[in-house]
């Protein structure tokens, strides 16, 4: 299975315990785009006027998946529902995480959220209960 299959797969799992939306980082451009051209080969492309970079995601190292997992706490708070951080790094089961993505799973962790790699939607789950 690809990663955005999986990606998909355990946003279904975990939405059914968590509220979770993906998380796209990265660096796109942005500016006034000029007529669409095609080069001789078919494949089409535009001259961008003006560019600035528009940077997506929360931080280099944020996993795909991110939002909160409701939680009820403490005898003094019974009735009352927080939202836990959470965070899940989809990968296929040859894939491996870079150091910045394991370092933003360890500071959610110690920040009291829920946080870690998920390689199916069972996994997903585990992390998120």
């Amino acid at each position: 299975m690809d990663e955005g299959n999986l990606m998909k797969t355990i946003m279904l799992a975990v939405g059914r315990i968590s509220r979770i939306f993906r998380n796209n980082v990265g660096t796109g451009w942005q500016g006034i785009a000029g007529p669409m051209k095609k080069y001789p080969d078919g494949t089409s492309y535009i001259v961008i006027k003006n560019p600035r970079p528009l940077r997506a995601g929360l931080c280099v190292g944020s996993s795909d998946l991110i939002g909160w997992t409701e939680k009820e706490i403490t005898p003094e708070m019974v009735g009352q529902t927080v939202a836990v951080f959470t965070a899940l790094e989809v990968k296929t089961p040859t894939g491996r995480a870079s150091k910045e993505q394991i370092n933003f799973i360890r500071v959610v962790r110690e920040a009291g959220g829920l946080a870690g790699i998920a390689r199916d939607g069972e996994e997903g789950v585990r992390i998120v209960k």
